[in-house]
């Protein structure tokens, strides 16, 4: 008779992680080309900002820019930043409470929400 032993881990085993969604910098540019125009938002502004707050990967040696990142700023009470996407829109402490974290991470939908942020005067949410 033959008697199989089955052993069984005791090291957790995390699922693997999807890759974060990147676009490159012509890609973000033209995206955000496209809604200055359409909502009359500064692109040059629109361009600064993004350039700045944008979460980075490398890939293959590429920078690309991680449409789903959130902030890398760590706040005084040791806890990260609750900003998101590539204009790190804020929704910490009710700071945007109409917006969802996943429409702040939707490269479109958070430019056009920022263009509107610009053209009504609220460029001053990055600083």
């Amino acid at each position: 008779m033959l008697s199989v032993l089955l052993l069984t881990s005791t090291i957790p085993v995390e699922p693997p992680q999807a890759p974060p969604r990147t676009l490159s910098y012509e890609e973000v540019v033209s995206i955000i080309s496209e809604v200055s125009e359409r909502t009359g938002a500064n692109k040059a502004d629109m361009i600064r900002v993004f350039e700045c707050e944008s979460p980075k990967v490398k890939l293959n040696g590429k920078v690309l820019y991680d449409t789903h990142g959130q902030s890398t700023h760590i706040r005084k009470d040791g806890t990260r930043e609750n900003s998101w996407g590539i204009f790190q829109i804020n929704l910490a402490d009710n700071a945007h409470p109409e917006v969802l974290k996943e429409q702040a991470q939707d490269p479109l939908w958070s430019a056009e929400w920022t263009a509107n942020q610009f053209v009504a005067g609220r460029a001053w949410q990055w600083p």
